[in-house]
């Protein structure tokens, strides 16, 4: 079980992650980050500035190093999915023997990754908030809420969960538990792709977007294929749900996708849209609206 003052370890501290190590610091928690050579003398030296709607502006000085040398009791991984396979050789897994893993990142196909190196530890976990860097080190929080769902479909690790969102609550942030690992990353991949594929194809924000009937079609169109593949994995889904969910973002929300596009960054494209595609595949199924997105967006 989790001790009295767990520490936290998060690989991966831009803008998800450098928003985790800060608001778990301020909360009094121990705080590692784990990154590259420049990233941790960055943090050694200047911190992590925070710009939040719900702690406003403050410096966290998490500490911070190239490669895990201290046990966690609870591990969040927050790097992009392209850099994961390189970034989890920085944890030795007999370090971690004991921690709950928690990875946040987008998509589905990471977890298969974190399984084979981390087993019978890695939990299903999703982060709902827009957070990004807008500097190294600085991090820019933009939405008045940040939401962590955890699931576990191993009855060991399951029981562990009600200790990993008192620990996350503690930051005043909000935690749940979610009914099942493949219903919470489903749920947040429907929406995520559907967000991510149309403000980055048209380059307009979430509120743009749904003032456009035409755009609208399509971004109904995106939940429901994604809704479809999700059921033939055991997700069950509701697509007018979904898009209520979505009708409720800021009008001015973009995508970490199209942010990334637009700063020549490499991009979760695969990750998020690829993922659906390969899974609709091995179940036959034809996703006509998801295929023209991403081809739209690789041809601009």
């Amino acid at each position: 079980m989790i001790t009295k003052l767990p520490s936290i370890a998060i690989l991966g501290p831009g803008g998800i992650g450098g928003f985790l190590a800060a608001a778990f610091e301020k909360a009094g928690f121990l705080v590692t980050c784990i990154a590259k050579s420049d990233r941790t003398q960055d943090i050694i030296k200047n911190g992590i500035h925070v710009e939040s709607p719900m702690w406003g502006v403050y410096t966290a000085h998490p500490r911070a190093v190239i490669s895990l040398d201290k046990a966690p009791s609870i591990l969040f991984i927050t790097t992009k999915a392209i850099s994961l396979e390189e970034a989890i050789m920085r944890i030795d897994p007999e370090i971690v023997r004991g921690a709950v893993i928690i990875p946040l990142l987008n998509g589905i196909e990471h977890m298969e990754i974190l399984r084979k190196r981390f087993p019978g530890q890695v939990a299903a976990g999703t982060i709902s908030i827009e957070s990004y860097e807008s500097a190294p080190g600085r991090i820019m929080h933009a939405t008045p809420f940040a939401k962590i769902c955890v699931a576990a479909d191993e009855s060991n690790l399951n029981v562990r969960l009600a200790d990993v969102v008192h620990v996350i609550a503690e930051t005043g942030m909000t935690a749940e538990i979610g009914t099942g690992e493949m219903q919470i990353l489903w749920e947040k991949l429907v929406r995520l792709n559907a967000l991510a594929l149309m403000t980055t194809r048209y380059k307009k924000s979430i509120g743009e977007i749904r003032e456009s009937a035409q755009m609208r079609n399509e971004l109904s169109r995106l939940v429901n294929e994604g809704v479809e593949v999700a059921k033939r994995e055991g997700a069950i889904i509701d697509a007018a749900h979904v898009l209520a969910c979505i009708d409720q973002l800021q009008p001015s929300q973009f995508s970490s996708l199209k942010r990334d596009i637009d700063q020549g960054k490499v991009s979760e494209l695969d990750a998020i849209a690829g993922a659906i595609v390969r899974t609709a595949m091995r179940y036959d199924i034809s996703c006509p609206m998801i295929n023209e997105c991403i081809e739209a967006i690789r041809d601009n």
